[in-house]
This record gives structure tokens, sequence and C-alpha cells, in this order.
């Protein structure tokens, strides 16, 4: 009903622009969903619609902003793919989960414009950023090894905690002793005991590669 009463006094001359900024701001889903569906605004207003929702930190209206039509134009709209990559990087800065969800989610629905799967992996592991990563990890697919592998990578570089944090997931991931091996090398050369000890424990082969590690370990 406060919803109904709020449509019936939405004015003319333009007057649901102002309505559905308004919307977005206080993150109010449904209203944003039907004055999307009703007007149907174009890209650049939807473009701007769905920065101030990851500005306010607006989840769920973001969801329905982007869920309309979303970035799905096509392929050589490469303005859509960079304003993705603008919201994730804000979404990334904010840590904010909410936001993150609903970018992810949708650029995992897109069939033609797309930053790809594997770049959310890459920004939140570069960044250390556990809760994102963590629900990426957690929403991927046990055949996705390279979703893996990436957050084993840049996760590898931080802390013994951020390695061990990734390593969590191990077992979902079939087939990810490669990627386990390739970190256990680099381990080996930098010297770090406590990640080798982490690695080992989840399974990486010191005779990988005929003992690589080993003469990395040796080497340097």
């Amino acid at each position: 009903p406060e919803d109904q009463e709020w449509a019936q006094g939405i004015g003319g001359f333009g007057g649901w622009k102002a309505a559905l900024r308004e919307a977005v701001a206080e993150n109010k889903p449904l209203r944003v969903r039907y004055l999307m569906k009703k007007h149907q605004p174009k890209r650049e207003m939807r473009f701007d619609l769905a920065k101030a929702a990851v500005s306010a930190k607006a989840g769920a209206a973001l969801g329905e902003v982007i869920a309309h039509k979303g970035f799905d134009f096509t392929d050589s709209t490469q303005g859509d793919i960079g304003c993705l990559k603008v919201l994730l990087e804000s979404a990334l800065e904010m840590r904010d989960l909410e936001v993150w969800k609903a970018l992810c989610l949708q650029n995992a629905k897109e069939t033609h414009a797309t930053v790809g799967d594997d770049l959310p992996v890459r920004m939140a592991a570069e960044a250390r950023w556990r809760d994102g990563l963590g629900w990426l990890l957690d929403h991927a697919g046990a055949k996705d090894t390279d979703a893996f592998k990436i957050a084993l990578r840049h996760m590898r570089e931080g802390s013994a905690g951020d390695l061990s944090f990734v390593l969590s997931w191990t077992a979902k991931f079939t087939g990810h002793g490669a990627a386990l091996n390739a970190a256990l090398k680099r381990a080996a050369e930098e010297g770090a005991v406590d990640k080798l000890a982490l690695l080992l424990d989840k399974g990486a082969d010191p005779n990988d590669e005929a003992g690589a590690a080993l003469y990395q370990a040796m080497a340097f």
C-alpha cells in the first residue's frame, strides 16, 4: 500500500526520474523495479543510477537497476563493460558485499557484454578482500579450477593467513593439484616455510616436475 500511494503521487513532466533516483538512494527495490519497467530509462541514465546505487551502498536497488537489460547490449558496446568495471572497483573499494553480490550475479548471467567471471575473483584476491573472494568461491562450480588458481596465486602473495583462507576451498575444486604445486614452487623460492607447510598439508607435491620445488628451495 505504501508503494502504491507513492506511485500515484508521482507527478508528470519527468517526475518519475526524480522519483527513481530517490528510490535508488533510499534502497527501495520494488519502487525501482516499478519505474524501470514502466519508463525504461535510457542506458546513460541506467549507468548513472547504478553508480548512485553503489555509492549509496544500495545493493537491493542496484540489483533491480542492472537486471533491467543489465549490461547485455552488444559485444561492440565497450562502454557497458567499462561501466561494470568501474562499479566493481567502487564496490571493492567500499568493501560492500551486497553491492558486490549484485554486480557479480548479473555479470555471471550476461551472454554478450561481460567482463568475464575471472575478473571479480582476481580483483578481490589482489585486494585481499576475504568476504568478497569467499562469496565468489562459494558460488563457483567444482570444475572452475581457474577461479581457484587465480585466487590462490594472488592470496599466496599475502600473509600466511590469506593463503590459509583460500586453501580452505581446496577440496571443493576438482583438479586442484596443478595450482597447489605452482604455489609450492613459488613459496619454496621465497623461503616461506609457513606457507610451504600449509600447501604441503593440502596435498601439494614436492616431487612435481622432478622435484622443482626442492630445487627452488636449494637454489634460493
